[in-house]
């Protein structure tokens, strides 16, 4: 099973092309016309290599082609910029080192909480994937989903 998700996420990442993220993360370049780029805010922004959480943020929305994002590990903004839209195949990238233990998430667009959530990190060498995405479908909202293992496009 390990090696058929390996090969789908390889399959999704050159299917990508282009319009990737960034931030470092292995297999996700920056990418041509819509480039990711990750703008570190705080001290638990790390190094790809150093992270244990692996935060990616996405704009699926049309309707909304610019959305502004605001996320906070406890109250600590750890994200807090513009995301395009970019054919909804621009997922940026956010290496972060939490400690052990349940972190609590908000994340807010349009200047609103959106959403809350939370994150269990587990003792070392455990790592968590989180993926936020905005959508305006049937209406303005954002999901998020928490994975052990990496997830499908990175």
């Amino acid at each position: 099973m390990r090696g058929l998700r390996a090969v789908l996420a390889l399959a999704l990442v050159l299917a990508l092309g282009g319009c990737g993220a960034s931030g470092g993360f292995p297999g996700l370049g920056s990418g041509g016309e819509c480039p990711g780029v990750a703008r570190p805010l705080s001290e638990l922004s790390t190094s790809a290599d150093s992270a244990n959480v692996f935060l990616y943020v996405t704009n699926q929305s049309f309707e909304d082609p610019v959305v502004r994002v605001v996320v906070d590990v406890e109250d600590q903004t750890v994200v807090d910029q513009a995301f395009d839209v970019c054919g909804q195949h621009n997922w940026v990238a956010f290496p972060l080192a939490l400690p052990t233990g349940w972190h609590d998430l908000s994340i807010s667009t349009h200047g609103d909480v959106v959403t809350r959530s939370r994150v269990d990190v587990p003792p070392s060498p455990g790592k968590r994937w989180v993926v936020v995405s905005y959508w305006t479908d049937p209406e303005r909202s954002v999901d998020v989903n928490v994975s052990s293992e990496p997830v499908g496009f990175a």
